[in-house]
């Protein structure tokens, strides 16, 4: 299976999958002394959580997009992100981000309305995100400019979650 997905004609979405096996697996020559790493890692599409559906990007983008606490710490603003992955109840998650070119945000002047501009690109970095950190869904909408304007939809408002902060 290891050669396979390192075949340059392995297709990119199972390629991409090689990346968790090998945090997984830990390469064949890598002792492991941990048994509970050597679990198999389970990947899914969706995830239901208290009603609400989480999916990866490459089955629905919109339910892919999600607001989450960085590290689970609630004391930060939630941020942000693209579930690449679903994994016992876990997302791989990569981060919108953030503007900086000087761009000047033209919705800082609109408390009342949750809405942030963005790099149009994702990053290149996986996150592991517990289903308990995400806020909920954010849209996206991309600019002539090339950035994107991210909305949260949370259904707790977000100006309660940012007025604690």
């Amino acid at each position: 299976l290891r050669r396979w997905l390192s075949r340059p004609d392995c297709p990119p979405a199972l390629r991409e999958c090689k990346v968790l096996f090998d945090k997984v697996f830990h390469g064949a020559d890598t002792p492991v002394e941990d048994e509970a790493i050597m679990s198999a890692v389970t990947l899914a599409a969706r995830l239901k959580h208290r009603g609400v559906i989480f999916t990866r990007h490459s089955t629905h983008a919109g339910n892919s997009l999600v607001f989450f606490y960085p590290d689970g710490d609630r004391t930060r603003r939630p941020v942000p992100g693209s579930i690449k992955y679903v994994f016992d109840s876990k997302f791989a998650v990569q981060r919108q981000i953030p503007v900086y070119d000087g761009t000047t945000d033209p919705f800082r002047h609109y408390p009342g309305f949750p809405a942030k501009l963005y790099s149009s690109d994702l990053s290149t970095t996986l996150e592991v995100v517990e289903v308990e950190w995400v806020t909920g869904h954010y849209a996206r909408w991309l600019m002539p400019s090339g950035k994107v304007v991210v909305l949260s939809l949370s259904r707790v408002s977000v100006f309660s979650i940012f007025a604690v902060l």
